[in-house]
């Protein structure tokens, strides 16, 4: 069974021209947040989905990776 909490969830989205003529399915989309530091990376989290908008509250509010 799939969770059905990101039905809803607002940052969970896309626009209709995001899935339009002349796009391209991202097999991998990098971190969007511009405060992101790439270069004092020492691990990387690979994941999907719920997985990931549950990460990210916590990674914004302990200051991880910048």
């Amino acid at each position: 069974m799939t969770p059905k909490s990101l039905l809803r969830h607002k940052a969970c989205v896309s626009d209709l021209a995001d899935m339009g003529p002349g796009t391209t399915f991202h097999r991998l989309l990098d971190e969007r947040d511009t405060k992101v530091n790439h270069g004092k990376a020492k691990r990387v989290v690979l994941c999907s989905g719920k997985v990931y908008y549950d990460l990210v509250p916590h990674v914004m509010g302990h200051q991880l990776g910048y």
